[in-house]
């Protein structure tokens, strides 16, 4: 059954009923299309190799490794604690901190990127700051013990609180967030709605002074490649602190406000849930906006 939808004076829609879990978007691959026909933003920058989850379709199987055997670019895997299955172009992640790593390929760091996902949530604790969580230029390793002057990254956040935000976080497991907005502006009724399908994307890219960061929904479950809107936006250009004492990070009793400027590793995660879904997810290398 298709879903009725809901739209304010302001152009924000959302579903009257649960969507089908299997819909595909009306729309045909074009130069201004991912491969699921759904619109890029940002032109993919010459010669960059974009990285998506088309092989996810028509299978079923665990992500047990740190990479994925599945995957014919060999760029992701399986990290954190929980489980990561796939089922016919849908990952369902659960567990305690489950996380999907892409890695860059090599030579080409993830950092002037487009991430875009679809997310729908099921089940789960209602952790606050969980949700739809993604994270840029992390280092490969860096949200381990072991190397935890690794973990520089930004993430973009659509919580199960119902906010939206951005974190910054330069020694793990420390983070600070900015540019919050509250579920009660975010959503009709200040919640983030289970069993339907949002698109997701995080935007990041080097400007002149720092570092400019944008998060984007879709709430048509991507019909006509999606009606993009932006949410919220933020620019790192300095005073931006986050705890650390890591020496390269320049630390000033115990805080440091270093901008991320060189690229790395993406990653998707969730913390304490039951069932959260994702399916048509692609990185991509973007050319600069102007």
């Amino acid at each position: 059954m298709i879903a009725a939808f809901v739209c304010t004076l302001v152009s924000v829609c959302w579903a009257a009923e649960p969507g089908a879990i299997e819909k595909t978007p009306v729309a045909s691959a074009g130069a201004d299309r991912d491969p699921f026909g759904i619109k890029m933003l940002n032109p993919t920058r010459d010669g960059a190799r974009p990285w998506t989850s088309e092989h996810w379709k028509n299978q079923n199987y665990r992500i047990e490794a740190r990479r994925d055997s599945n995957d014919p670019q060999g760029n992701s895997g399986k990290r954190g604690e929980g489980t990561l299955s796939v089922a016919d172009g849908v990952l369902t992640m659960s567990g305690e901190q489950p996380r999907l790593y892409v890695y860059p390929f090599d030579d080409a760091p993830w950092r002037d990127v487009e991430l875009t996902v679809y997310y729908m949530r099921v089940a789960d604790n209602a952790t606050n700051y969980a949700g739809m969580i993604a994270g840029l230029r992390s280092g490969p390793d860096g949200h381990t013990a072991a190397t935890p002057c690794d973990a520089h990254t930004y993430y973009g956040r659509m919580r199960h609180d119902g906010a939206f935000d951005f974190a910054k976080e330069l020694k793990h497991p420390a983070s600070s967030s900015r540019d919050r907005l509250p579920a009660e502006q975010a959503w009709p009724d200040g919640k983030l709605p289970f069993h339907q399908w949002i698109g997701w994307k995080l935007i990041g890219y080097n400007v002149p002074n720092g570092v400019k960061l944008e998060i984007y929904r879709d709430l048509t479950e991507g019909r006509g490649g999606g009606d993009w809107k932006k949410v919220i936006e933020t620019t790192d250009d300095g005073g931006w602190f986050a705890r650390s004492d890591c020496p390269d990070q320049n630390p000033v009793a115990g805080h440091s406000d270093m901008k991320i400027v060189n690229g790395g590793t993406v990653f998707i995660r969730n913390t304490n849930v039951q069932e959260a879904r994702y399916r048509w997810m692609s990185i991509r290398e973007i050319q600069m906006p102007k």
